[in-house]
């Protein structure tokens, strides 16, 4: 930590902006990988309770939560353009952990089983 402390002072990210001081901005960064690991952490709790399948669904309407609040929060437009971009993003991740569920197995396997592949 202090070695990353370090490179903020010597290399001026963070010198003062508008949004606070430099421990303000630290904190935001360690506050968001806190944020992320317990997200980790719920996330493997979860998947040793619940279906792996009824988990994906659960991703999947986090991914459009967070697009939704980013838009409704930044009141970002969304054009077609956006908002065709984001449904395809959302629906092949939503099918690609469909698809991985549905031929299960390690990570070799699903990949042979999706390209057409027999794995001996």
């Amino acid at each position: 930590l202090r070695e990353v402390t370090q490179f903020i002072k010597n290399t001026g990210v963070g010198n003062e902006t508008p949004s606070g001081s430099n421990e303000t901005i630290l904190v935001h960064i360690l506050l968001s990988g806190l944020f992320h690991y317990l997200n980790n952490e719920v996330m493997y709790l979860v998947l040793s309770n619940v279906h792996p399948i009824t988990l994906a669904v659960g991703n999947t309407m986090k991914r459009v939560f967070i697009i939704v609040a980013g838009v409704l929060v930044f009141s970002t437009p969304v054009t077609l353009q956006t908002a065709v971009g984001s449904t395809i993003g959302i629906g092949g991740v939503f099918l690609y952990s469909m698809v991985k569920q549905w031929y299960g197995g390690n990570d070799q396997t699903s990949n042979a089983c999706l390209c057409g592949l027999k794995v001996r």
